[in-house]
């Protein structure tokens, strides 16, 4: 191989690094899921429960919510609640992080991960008004 081959698959190895860092950073939820295991701690899987029936609870109303908005004004008022709430969700589990709460941090997790699941529910339904 070539000094050049070499240096051209090097640096296609290093970007992607970069890339697959990045994306991990950016998102809330993987970020906490990295860190979480990095200290050692059992992470959730995507078949996890939710324990928190309030929660969940509302979650359905929210879904429901979405799927009967008629107007693009009604799902912008369920978009700031979630953007809300999704950023209740992400300071608990900073604080929780800061506090070294590692064994607590899961149940938050699953909180995000619906929360972030409603956004995307939201931005589905936005199309269908364009």
């Amino acid at each position: 191989m070539t000094d050049d081959a070499t240096l051209l698959e090097k640096s296609t190895t290093y970007s992607s690094f970069i890339n697959n860092s990045y994306q991990l950073l950016k998102n809330d939820f993987k970020r906490a899921k990295y860190l979480l295991k990095r200290k050692g701690y059992k992470v959730i899987e995507e078949g996890d429960q939710i324990t928190d029936f309030e929660f969940l609870q509302h979650i359905m109303e929210i879904r429901e919510e979405i799927e009967f908005a008629e107007s693009q004004e009604e799902l912008n008022i369920l978009k700031s609640s979630a953007l809300l709430k999704k950023q209740s969700v992400v300071d608990v589990i900073s604080e929780l992080f800061k506090q070294e709460e590692y064994d607590e941090i899961n149940e938050s997790l699953i909180q995000l991960r619906y929360t972030t699941r409603i956004l995307e529910a939201i931005d589905k339904k936005e199309r269908e008004f364009i």
